[in-house]
């Protein structure tokens, strides 16, 4: 029987805060879901997920190495949305187009050194399979 909830509720956990380094006088901190009128956390929130694969890491006697493979993946746009920001953007195969890359650089590399001060450890940037889609990569 599928279920749906009307209320998520996010739990800050305080232990995961982190100050930006670029606004030091803004914080990030992760949140724990659990869905109304169930107890205990939501099984398909990403850090229970990743709970239960630390538990059953530690029950293989360490036997297993845990990975990820995320991205970070955006289309930069005009500040009223309605047009890409690099007009020169068009090419019917954009993916690994490095001169449009080049044109983000200033806000690429900006993205990647605010990754590299919390410690993420970026090792890749490029353009996307769309017109003003940008990926980042990090350990």
């Amino acid at each position: 029987m599928f279920l749906i909830h009307k209320d998520v509720l996010a739990t800050p956990d305080p232990s995961s805060l982190h100050v930006l380094p670029w606004a030091r006088d803004v914080a990030w901190v992760a949140c724990d879901l659990t869905l109304s009128g169930r107890e205990g956390p939501f099984a398909q929130c990403p850090r229970t997920i990743l709970r239960n694969l630390v538990t059953l890491k530690d029950s293989k006697g360490n036997k297993l190495d845990l990975k990820t493979g995320v991205e970070l993946e955006f289309h930069l746009l005009q500040s009223d949305a309605h047009a890409l920001a690099d007009k020169s953007d068009k090419s019917p195969k954009p993916c690994y187009a490095a001169g449009v890359l080049m044109n983000s650089f200033a806000l690429v590399s900006e993205l990647m050194a605010g990754m590299e001060a919390l410690g993420w450890e970026p090792y890749q940037a490029d353009h996307e399979d769309s017109c003003g889609q940008f990926e980042l990569n990090w350990k």
